[in-house]
């Protein structure tokens, strides 16, 4: 079984690289959760490639699921995508220099205004 981080990678390098098909592929015993075939193929083969075993379509929606319902997943995603294709936007505190995503306006440690990384 690949982790979630693996198969957020394969997601992202996979939807760069595939188009909606009109044939799917619907989750195991449910009506909803369709996934356009071409992707999935492209999805199983970038996980294959990258970690070396196979992934089932259950394993695939599984972590689709966790990516949908997950804010950090969300936001992680979010943050890869504008990576891809633009500059991205990184804030960092005055006071200790550490990094924040987009989404963060002041450090939590030092309650500071953050300022955004040139």
């Amino acid at each position: 079984m690949i982790t979630f981080k693996e198969f957020l990678l394969i997601f992202m390098a996979a939807a760069l690289f595939v188009g909606c098909q009109s044939a799917a592929v619907s989750k195991p015993g449910s009506s909803q959760g369709v996934i356009p075939r071409r992707e999935m193929d492209a999805l199983k083969s970038a996980a294959k490639a990258y970690s070396g075993r196979d992934v089932s379509d259950e394993d695939i929606y599984r972590l689709a699921n966790q990516l949908q319902n997950n804010s950090e997943a969300q936001e992680a995603t979010s943050t890869v995508t504008n990576a891809l294709i633009q500059r991205p936007v990184v804030y960092y505190c005055p006071v200790d220099g550490k990094r924040f995503a987009p989404s963060v306006k002041e450090c939590p440690e030092h309650h500071v205004q953050l300022k955004l990384l040139e």
